[in-house]
Order: C-alpha cells, then sequence, then structure tokens
C-alpha cells in the first residue's frame, strides 16, 4: 500500500464518520469496522448498482484512507511510546 498522503482533513472527517474519540484500541477497532461497513456498502450488488460511478470511486478512496491512516496511526502510537515499551505494530 507504501505512505499513506497526508490528508488531515480527510483523516478528521473519517475518524469522526467511525466513531473514534481516543485510545488506540478504538483506532484499530472502529476504523476496521468503518472500512468494512464501507465495503460492504460497495460489494452488494443491488447497492453498487445504483451507485454512481463517482460515488464507487469515493467509497473505494475513503476505505483507501480509512486503511491508510490506520497505518499512519500505529506508526505514530509506536513512535510515541518510551523505549523500552513492547511495540505492537500490525505489519
Amino acid at each position: 500500500m507504501g505512505r499513506p498522503r497526508f490528508n488531515p482533513s480527510r483523516w478528521d472527517r473519517l475518524s469522526k464518520e467511525a466513531g473514534i474519540v481516543r485510545g488506540i484500541e478504538q483506532w484499530r477497532d472502529r476504523r476496521e469496522k468503518y472500512a468494512t461497513r464501507l465495503e460492504e456498502s460497495i460489494s452488494d450488488p443491488a447497492t453498487a448498482e445504483e451507485m454512481s460511478e463517482g460515488r464507487l470511486r469515493s467509497v473505494r478512496a475513503q476505505v483507501e484512507s480509512a486503511r491508510g491512516l490506520l497505518a499512519f496511526i500505529e506508526r505514530l502510537h509506536d513512535d510515541l511510546q518510551p523505549p523500552g515499551i513492547h511495540r505492537a505494530r500490525l505489519d
């Protein structure tokens, strides 16, 4: 996937839509649920058929942003840990 593009306004919107308030566990859990919900919304043929091509691209971009944001948050979380603390990076 590479490095996520820096987009604070999109990330702020995404965290609000996913209901993320604080803590790395909320980032992991709620971001994944959010991305899964989005994927399910476009994987249903009946629903996807009703969406415009532009809307489908937008939802796919939101899923990619959600995944990229978690990768960024994981790295940030690890980088902010004091020396000697076990790092739980998801590689």
